[in-house]
């Protein structure tokens, strides 16, 4: 039995998520694109063991895998998953066909199974989406997800890390920018993601 505190906790984080909103003393599911997903995985899943999918930071995971074979050290650095976690993660993902593994030279490689599990990346991505979006300022506008952080626009200042074409000043050029450019979450730039955030804001500026 789950405690009061236990239940509410695990409401919030539904609510947190996008994935259900209160209605008075109810808590229903919510009417937003990852709940709408989670509703077509269910039922193309339903008897499918999917708590073994989202827990703990296997959703992350799946969020960084795609077509492309990545080898476990890739992933490790791309998700920053200790490589024992990963492994295990990993592991549970074949017995489910999450995944597929192929070997390249002497290394394994895992991308995702689109063709079992399409429901599966659409709910993902969707509530990546949806939480990149959640932690945009409102007032701002979202130029690009790029699943793990978010570039967007703002006219006033906000707390986040300055990027693109508002990070220039700190190569001493000045542009006199009538919108800030901004990152999150909050981290420090390399200058060549400076540069790749300009180019994805470049569509402005003709």
């Amino acid at each position: 039995m789950f405690s009061v505190k236990t239940i509410s906790r695990l409401l919030t984080h539904l609510v947190e998520q996008g994935l259900a909103e209160r209605r008075g003393r109810e808590v229903v599911l919510a009417a937003t694109p990852p709940a709408e997903a989670f509703k077509r995985l269910y039922f193309s899943h339903r008897a499918s063991p999917l708590h073994k999918v989202f827990s703990l930071r296997r959703v992350e995971l799946l969020a960084r895998m795609g077509q492309t074979p990545k080898s476990l050290d890739a992933l490790a650095e791309k998700t920053g998953i200790p490589s024992d976690t990963l492994y295990g993660y990993l592991k549970g993902f074949l017995r489910l066909g999450v995944i597929k593994r192929t070997k390249e030279g002497k290394a394994y490689c895992y991308s995702f199974n689109y063709i079992l599990w399409p429901e599966l990346k659409d709910f993902v991505s969707e509530l990546v989406e949806y939480q990149m979006a959640r932690l945009v300022p409102r007032e701002a506008m979202l130029i690009k997800n790029y699943g793990d952080s978010a570039l967007f626009k703002s006219i006033r200042t906000q707390d986040a890390t300055p990027t693109a074409f508002s990070a220039y000043k700190d190569y001493g050029i000045e542009l006199g920018l009538r919108d800030n450019y901004y990152t999150l979450p909050k981290i420090e730039l390399s200058i060549q993601e400076v540069f790749i955030h300009s180019l994805d804001s470049g569509w402005e500026f003709p």
